[in-house]
């Protein structure tokens, strides 16, 4: 395991847990591989569809219609996450997600995230 790029403290909030489900924002947090923090990054985004959990993470439509969608996030993203180690609790639901999208719009994500660490 390479840590020569640090890690990347992930946070995803998605539109629920199925294969139709989609992200509707995401935080991270860049570490260095000494764990100072370089810096953050975050942003919403467009699900392209309905957003039936909305009391869950407090987004409706009305906060996610001018965001970007996933097609525009997902390249500056994997450029972000470039050789790092994904951090995440329950680092499975993450790294799915991501996977799961990265792959809708022909990014291999298994490139862009070197490993995951989970903190669960």
């Amino acid at each position: 395991m390479s840590f020569e790029n640090g890690y990347a403290v992930i946070d995803l909030e998605t539109t629920g847990f199925g294969g139709t489900d989609r992200i509707v924002e995401i935080g991270i947090a860049f570490l260095t591989p000494t764990l100072e923090l370089e810096g953050t990054w975050e942003t919403l985004v467009h699900p392209n569809r309905d957003v039936p959990n909305s009391h869950v993470h407090k987004l409706t439509p009305t906060d996610l219609r001018d965001a970007p969608e996933w097609h525009e996030v997902a390249p500056v993203l994997a450029q972000l996450l470039n050789g790092r180690i994904g951090v995440a609790h329950n680092a499975s639901f993450e790294q799915r997600f991501l996977s799961k999208e990265f792959h809708r719009v022909n990014i291999n994500n298994n490139v862009v995230v070197a490993s995951w660490v989970d903190t669960q």
